[in-house]
């Protein structure tokens, strides 16, 4: 779904599949019949509240794109109509009572710190997604994991711009990054600093033109 989506783990996670779950501010609504996500809330540091705004404070409506764009043929939209009528029948039985789309073992948050020990981990491992061992200062063999949750927001940054040609504006609605400059150097291969010297060089020309034709 991050992947996707864009979205942030902390905003994956507080998906709901009840549109009343989210007016009260406490999940991110699965909207399927607009085939969108509203994204507005993310996990709340504060254990105390399930949720607070977004990183940005920005809600956004959040597209979920067609299988055909989705190179590795998962149908996110299929996937997640079976998942919400089944969030909706639990929350009816009482055992995911906010009707989340990705509920803990007892129904409520499924923190990230959690995810990564008790789902990440153990997928990456079995399927040897490790990167090669390394030899640290002290002389003892270490190895990293290749992905990490957040890391599926990177991904979902770079199909978009390089597959499914979104412009800048596009992905930082999308996927809601600080700034179009954050966006444009890390997915659209290019920044405000290479913007503004084509600027001066177009500037230049035009008036070394009127110059000569002076």
């Amino acid at each position: 779904a991050s992947a996707n989506l864009g979205t942030r783990a902390s905003e994956t996670l507080a998906m709901t599949a009840s549109s009343s779950v989210a007016a009260i501010g406490k999940g991110n609504f699965v909207d399927l019949d607009n085939e969108v996500v509203h994204v507005s809330f993310q996990i709340n540091d504060d254990p105390s509240e399930n949720s607070k705004t977004t990183k940005n404070g920005k809600r956004r409506r959040v597209v979920i794109p067609q299988v055909q764009n989705i190179a590795t043929g998962f149908d996110l939209l299929a996937w997640f109509h079976e998942r919400v009528n089944q969030a909706l029948h639990e929350q009816s039985q009482g055992i995911n009572p906010l009707a989340l789309i990705f509920p803990n073992k007892h129904g409520a948050i499924f923190m990230p710190g959690k995810v990564h020990q008790q789902v990440i981990r153990p997928s990456t491992d079995e399927l040897g997604w490790r990167m090669p061992s390394y030899i640290d200062a002290r002389g003892r063999s270490r190895s990293l994991r290749r992905f990490t949750l957040h890391s599926m927001r990177d991904r979902f940054g770079v199909t978009a711009a390089e597959e499914w040609k979104y412009t800048d504006t596009e992905l930082l609605q999308q996927g809601s990054w600080s700034d179009l400059s954050t966006v444009r150097k890390f997915y659209i291969g290019f920044t405000d600093v290479t913007q503004d010297s084509v600027r001066r060089k177009h500037q230049t020309h035009i008036l070394g033109e009127l110059k000569h034709d002076v």
